[in-house]
Order: C-alpha cells, then structure tokens, then sequence
C-alpha cells in the first residue's frame, strides 16, 4: 500500500502483530528529519531472531488520504526481505515492489479498516 510522509511517498504493509512500526534503516538514513531517535532497544522478528533497533518518534504519515499523528517507531534494516520480496517477484515475473514501512499498531488502532483479502482490496473506513 502506499504511504506518505508529506511528499515522500513508499510502499508499505500491514502487521497487526507489530507492537511498534518498522521503518528500512535505508529510509530512515535517507530521511532522517522524519524521525527522532529515542533509544536503542532488542527487537524480535517474526521467526524470534534477535537485532539491534533504534526506537524513534517517526513524523505524521498519510494513509488513504488520513493522517496519523506522530508514533514510536523502530528502525530495522528490511533490506533481506525486500531482497526476497526481489526473488519472488522476479520468478513470477512481476516487478518488485521494496517496502519502506511495516505499520504497527500504533497507527493501525487508531482507525477503521476494511479488507476483501480474495479480492486484495483494503479501505480506510473511519479514525
């Protein structure tokens, strides 16, 4: 889904089981007015692997033409999946797509979504 910071706008996805949103290492270097580091942190993915995070304020973001206030955010270097997401994509000859951000729930909470899954289509219905 595309996302946006002001006019800078990247590819995102959603993780009702992040307690927090991550944001690429790459992204936020690039970025960096967008986010004010706050501490250092460990974080777990998905498969229990440990890594070194940076947590961060992360500036408003726009969602489906919503904004959502500043949140906290950890930084983490997606450059594996994305490099995945490259693999798949490329053996069903599609173009990838590199994500930036996987939005927690700081940010999914605080509205209403709807989602046709079969027919890959999403909505923001109020927040």
């Amino acid at each position: 889904m595309p996302l946006s910071f002001d006019d800078i706008t990247v590819t995102g996805i959603w993780d009702t089981g992040a307690s927090l949103t991550a944001i690429d290492q790459t992204f936020a270097d690039e970025h960096s007015s967008l986010f004010e580091p706050l501490r250092e942190s460990v974080g777990f993915d998905a498969n229990g692997v440990e890594m070194a995070t940076t947590i961060a304020r992360m500036a408003e973001i726009t969602v489906a033409g919503r904004r959502f206030e500043p949140s906290a955010c950890a930084i983490v270097d997606l450059g594996p999946l994305n490099e995945a997401i490259d693999r798949l994509a490329s053996a069903d000859g599609r173009s990838p797509d590199p994500m930036s951000v996987i939005l927690g729930m700081p940010v999914i909470a605080s509205a209403d979504w709807w989602f046709d899954f079969p027919a890959r289509r999403w909505a923001l219905v109020s927040g």
